[in-house]
């Protein structure tokens, strides 16, 4: 069995800086996904959200709902929804029968569109 000569102290203070490490990095991993980049202001008809997390689009989506980064919509027939990013207040408009992701990175903003069409 490997044996160590440090004293408890020394292990001690390792251990609760690498754990202290660890919860750091996972704080700040999942502040990044929970940002919310851009908000619904307007709709009419259903549409759906599917959050990053989630496999299956089990939100309904109303005026005033955040959009996170990664999250996606659905929009059915007879209906759009209007989202207008928070930083910057471009706003998108998403036309029936759509469906795309919202993905934000630092220096790009990206909306992939699944089907369906969008106007901007």
């Amino acid at each position: 069995m490997f044996k160590t000569d440090l004293p408890t102290d020394i292990k001690k203070h390792f251990i609760q800086k690498y754990i202290f490490t660890f919860f750091l990095l996972i704080n700040l991993f999942s502040k990044a996904n929970s940002e919310v980049i851009a908000r619904v202001i307007k709709m009419e008809g259903r549409a759906q959200l599917r959050s990053l997390s989630n496999e299956y689009f089990n939100e309904k989506v109303r005026p005033g709902l955040p959009i996170k980064n990664g999250d996606a919509i659905k929009v059915n027939e007879k209906g759009f929804c209007i989202i207008m990013y928070v930083d910057d207040k471009s706003v998108v408009k998403i036309r029936e029968n759509t469906q795309f992701q919202f993905l934000d990175t630092q220096n790009t903003r990206t909306i992939e569109l699944k089907y369906g069409h969008h106007s901007k």
